[in-house]
């Protein structure tokens, strides 16, 4: 496939009325990567506006979780808990993204507590 942006496209893994999202790779460190475009070459305002909401909620997220890695982990009470990332078209949210990111905390960590006394009382 052409090579865009920089990057070795490998193939295509979503396609949007707006956007197109791409698995490719970094040509010189052949790390993997996903790649979200917009078509238009001149998004209207409401286009770019929905893209960057998408961009902000995906990376709180993806910062909570690395926040919360450690508790992700296995350990001798439970296995690990695995988190499935499939980021799809997400609406406009009128929010305040701090917030957003300590609801998505908090969820991972009351399913954590969940887990573990789940996981010690099937033992006992």
């Amino acid at each position: 496939m052409p090579n865009r942006t920089g990057y070795q496209i490998n193939s295509t893994l979503h396609e949007g009325i707006q956007t197109i999202i791409y698995q490719t790779q970094k040509p010189k460190t052949q790390q993997r990567v996903i790649l979200k475009l917009l078509k238009n070459e001149y998004p209207t305002l409401e286009a770019f506006t929905r893209i960057k909401n998408e961009y902000q909620i995906q990376q709180g997220f993806d910062s909570t979780l690395l926040i919360l890695e450690h508790r992700l982990k296995a350990d001798h009470n439970r296995p690990a808990i695995t988190i499935i990332k499939h980021y799809t078209d997400i609406p406009l949210v009128k929010c305040y993204l701090g917030q957003l990111n300590q609801v998505f905390m908090n969820i991972l960590m009351n399913f954590d507590s969940f887990s573990r006394r789940f996981s010690t009382s099937q033992m006992s």
